[in-house]
């Protein structure tokens, strides 16, 4: 917030200096004083940028399908998209993540700047009131030397060879040098009015008030002009009010030439005579000027460029002491969160029973051995109010077919949340996916919050869901969610099972942990697209234990060189593989989901070498696993809602390890293989380039 605070009041100052200076051009115009313009610049230069950044945020209240638009913290949270690893664009999507890594690195060094720069700023200002005590308590000390004498009623402290100047903001004091009694006697007369001008016109004090502003934000270099523009225009008035009383020009004039001739040492922070040769000379100028001709022209133009300069800097746009930090995305109460999903144990029990009480033949042992896909439509009670069966056949497997609601005639977009699982047959030759909506027959389906949420995500981070195409295979957008709800990250890939999505992001970002996972249709408001499937998108929740607790915070150089997962065919059905990460030189074993094919699973070895910066070389070999009685104990723990555990390989059981073959990123390779029992395998590949943390 520092390095955003510091140009922005840096810029405010320069512009209300300028818009000082006009003003300043109009009071000689009209020959009134001037010190009353600089101490209000000053003000304003430090008051103005101060009132913004302090100003309270206030969120307006969008539609909630537009909320995260008028979100700053949505807007310095948005997050490029991670690759699909199905596109020709594989390698430009895993640049913008490296981009997207970059930038989140240079807000890292922001932060690690804001880090310095307020202890340096602390440190500055202290240093500055420090220092002005120690000048302060060092010429008490001097000042024990110093005798007072009394000029014409006016008392005075006779230093050995410091002053003319009034010094001290609260109790002033004149300083008179031995010199000046040495000298003639008109000397001694002016510079004593001059001094007594600055204490009856409280000077000191408009001086003191300037330094205390600039020790607020010493680092603003035009508050530091803006003060010593004050310091010339106090004297100048001072001039102007001497010779008001009668005091002669010409001789004003060389008296304080010769004065500053000697150049005698000034206390920090007093108003003297002895400025500058430079600063003297401009000062008998102005008193011998007369008033400037063309005065109402002059003003006119000094007044518009006042105003031009006033309005540049209230458009400024100020940064935000309550705006969230960028390199964080803390919770706020401020947005709409994604709700953690409840307790999955509960609900997939019940929706199993309903599924086998509806349709007993799909679970009976002479069940057809094709997938089926059965949509269940609950009551507001948890009741039953409809049902519908399809086949599955050509895979993919799943889709959010609106072909159940069609033929039950109930309209799409009155369905609520739902909730997918699949059911192995008890044979474990087969399965049936299940898809239970909590139907809602009367009310607007869009008065569900979490409903409502998931559009606003949905619609924010992936305009495009509702022009993608929806062909097989595609690139499925991802939300990565904390605890809370909040969005960590986004992006893309192909969704073969919830696997998949949480074995990419945990390799995208090495530390992460992640639990929770629901795949959710995001449906327009209206349904025009004319479409058979609507766009989904899939919700990762951050686990409780989690080591690392951000994406911004993970070990990147701690990535893996690769993405992989294939296709498999055996002369029969295509199925797909789990996603792997993977390492150069280091064999990588990935096998086909065991809810393909529950009576065998077929592992693939693959060794991946670099090809170059876009391809790769990719050995193989592979073996099948007849699963036997396992397949039912499989079954079992599908039954009860958790992950089946697959056996490992067989070690001894590989077939002859294949040539390499280079596949380009975000292409396809091809290998025919043969097992050891003479099975013919035909195995696709789809390699995706990720590339590691810059060291």
């Amino acid at each position: 917030m520092t390095t955003d605070l510091v140009p922005y009041a840096i810029a405010v100052a320069l512009l209300f200096g300028l818009a000082g200076l006009a003003l300043e051009r109009i009071a000689a115009c009209r020959a009134v004083a001037r010190r009353g313009i600089w101490v209000t610049t000053l003000i304003l230069s430090v008051a103005f940028p101060t009132m913004k950044f302090l100003a309270p945020h206030w969120f307006a209240p969008p539609a909630v399908a537009s909320f995260f638009r008028s979100v700053p913290w949505a807007e310095q949270s948005r997050i490029i998209a991670a690759p699909s690893l199905e596109t020709k664009d594989e390698m430009a999507s895993v640049a913008e993540v490296e981009s997207d890594w970059h930038r989140r690195q240079s807000r890292l060094f922001q932060t690690s700047l804001d880090s310095v720069l307020r202890p340096m700023w602390l440190t500055a200002s202290l240093g500055m009131v420090a220092f002005y005590l120690l000048v302060w308590l060092r010429l008490r000390i001097v000042a024990r030397r110093w005798r007072r004498e009394g000029i014409s009623g006016q008392e005075v402290w006779v230093t050995e060879n410091l002053g003319p100047a009034v010094y001290g903001f609260l109790r002033p004091m004149i300083l008179m040098p031995q010199w000046v009694f040495d000298g003639p006697h008109a000397t001694r007369v002016v510079v004593l009015a001059h001094e007594q001008e600055h204490v009856a016109a409280r000077d000191p004090l408009l001086l003191m008030l300037g330094w205390l502003l600039v020790a607020i934000a010493p680092w603003n270099v035009p508050l530091w002009w803006q003060w010593r523009r004050l310091r010339f225009a106090i004297e100048v008035d001072c001039d102007a009010r001497v010779l008001s009383r009668g005091t002669e020009t010409r001789a004003y004039g060389e008296v304080l030439l010769s004065i500053g001739q000697r150049r005698n040492f000034t206390p920090i922070g007093a108003i003297a005579l002895t400025e500058p040769a430079s600063q003297l000379l401009r000062r008998i100028r102005i008193m011998m000027s007369p008033t400037p001709k063309r005065g109402n022209l002059i003003i006119a133009t000094a007044v518009s460029m006042c105003l031009i300069c006033v309005a540049i800097a209230a458009d400024l746009r100020a940064p935000r002491a309550d705006a969230p930090s960028s390199t964080v995305q803390p919770p706020s109460t401020e947005m709409p969160r994604k709700p953690p999903p409840p307790s999955d144990a509960a609900q997939l029990s019940f929706v199993r029973h309903l599924a086998e009480q509806t349709y007993p033949d799909l679970f009976s042992p002479t069940a057809d051995s094709r997938p089926v896909f059965v949509t269940l439509l609950l009551n507001g009670d948890q009741t039953l109010y409809a049902s519908y069966k399809e086949d599955l056949e050509p895979l993919p497997y799943i889709k959010n077919s609106m072909q159940a609601f069609k033929a039950l005639g109930v309209d799409y977009e009155r369905r609520g949340q739902g909730l997918r699982q699949r059911m192995p047959t008890p044979g474990g030759h087969s399965y049936v996916d299940v898809a239970a909506w909590h139907f809602q027959k009367d009310g607007d389906p869009w008065s569900d919050p979490t409903s409502a949420i998931n559009r606003a995500i949905g619609a924010y981070y992936f305009p495009d869901l509702y022009t993608a195409s929806m062909d097989w295979p595609r690139a499925d957008p991802w939300v990565l969610l904390d605890r809370q709800g909040n969005v960590m990250k986004t992006g893309r890939r192909v969704v073969d099972s919830a696997a998949d999505v949480k074995v990419y992001i945990e390799s995208m970002y090495p530390g992460i942990k992640t639990a929770e996972f629901s795949a959710e249709t995001i449906h327009p408001a209206k349904m025009q697209t004319g479409r058979s499937e609507l766009p989904y998108v899939n919700f990762v929740w951050l686990a409780d234990d989690s080591p690392v607790t951000s994406v911004s915070l993970a070990d990147l150089s701690k990535r893996k060189d690769l993405f992989l997962y294939a296709d498999v065919n055996d002369g029969g059905r295509t199925t797909y593989t789990q996603l792997a990460a993977m390492t150069w030189g280091s064999p990588t074993v990935i096998n086909e989901s065991p809810y393909f094919n529950p009576q065998m699973i077929k592992y693939i070895e693959v060794t991946a070498a670099d090809a170059g910066a876009d391809a790769v070389a990719l050995r193989v070999r592979s073996q099948p696993l007849v699963l036997g009685l396992d397949a039912q104990q499989m079954a079992q723990q599908v039954a009860r809602g958790t992950e089946p555990k697959i056996p490992d390989a067989n070690p001894s059981a590989w077939s002859p390890e294949t040539a390499p073959i280079r596949v380009p990123y975000g292409e396809s390779g091809h290998i025919d293989i043969t097992d050891r029992d003479g099975h013919q395998w035909s195995i696709v590949l789809h390699p995706a380039r990720l590339k590691r943390a810059p060291a």
